[in-house]
C-alpha cells in the first residue's frame, strides 16, 4: 500500500471539513447575534418610562377613599360581586 493511499484514509473529505467549517461560523453567527439582542433590550426598556410622570395627579389621586373602597368589598355577595374595574385607585394606601 502507498503513503498516498493511507493518509487518504485517515484524513477526512473536503467536503466534511467545509462542512465543519460552516457549522462553526454558523454558531459564532448565531451567538453573535444572541449577545447583540441580549445588549439592546434593556436599553429599549429604559426607555418605555421615559415620557411617563408618576408624581401627575392621575398617578397619584383616586376616585374613591380607602373607606369607601373597603365598604364595597365588605358589602359585596357571591351574587353581587364588587366592580372596582376602570376606577382610579392610585394612592390608596394602608392606614
Amino acid at each position: 500500500m502507498s503513503s498516498a493511499t493511507c493518509h487518504r484514509g485517515n484524513s477526512r473529505s473536503g467536503r466534511a471539513k467545509v462542512d465543519d467549517m460552516m457549522i462553526r461560523a454558523s454558531i459564532w453567527i448565531n451567538a453573535i447575534g444572541l449577545f447583540g439582542l441580549a445588549s439592546a433590550i434593556p436599553g429599549a426598556a429604559q426607555g418605555m418610562m421615559q415620557h411617563v410622570d408618576l408624581t401627575s395627579p392621575e398617578m397619584t389621586s383616586a376616585e374613591m377613599t380607602r373607606a369607601e373602597v373597603e365598604s364595597l368589598i365588605a358589602s359585596a355577595t357571591s351574587f353581587q360581586l364588587a366592580d372596582l374595574s376602570g376606577k382610579k385607585l392610585s394612592g390608596l394606601l394602608r392606614a
